[in-house]
Parts: C-alpha cells; sequence; structure tokens
C-alpha cells in the first residue's frame, strides 16, 4: 500500500518495525558521512537498507531547514 506525505510516497513494507529517533537518524548520516558502508550501519541500526537510506535522506532535509 501506498500513501502520500508531504515529502514523498512511502511504501509501508519500507516502514522500521520499531521507531527511529532523531539521534538515530543523525548516527545513521554521521557514519556516512564519515565514509562508513551501508553494511556498517545496517549493522548498527539492524534497519533495512531503503530504511537508511530514507532516514538519511530525511535527516538532511531537517539539518538544511
Amino acid at each position: 500500500r501506498y500513501w502520500r506525505d508531504w515529502s514523498s510516497d512511502v511504501c509501508s513494507s519500507d516502514l522500521p518495525l520499531r521507531a527511529v529517533t532523531v539521534e538515530e537518524m543523525k548516527l545513521m548520516w554521521e557514519m556516512k558521512q564519515k565514509g562508513s558502508t551501508m553494511i556498517d550501519i545496517l549493522r548498527v541500526t539492524g534497519l533495512a537498507e531503503k530504511t537508511i537510506h530514507n532516514y538519511i535522506k530525511k535527516y538532511e532535509r531537517e539539518i538544511k531547514a
């Protein structure tokens, strides 16, 4: 199923099984900035790759606002 939010289309299968905090989004973003691979971030967070990518993008939009 798809539904519209203000920034993008979101598929329910892309959503994490648990809530992701702002601190976790910041951690994922910082790991990416420091050159961590997606595998490294997966190991730390336990989230799916697409979910990690989506939350990193969301965090980037937040810090630019």
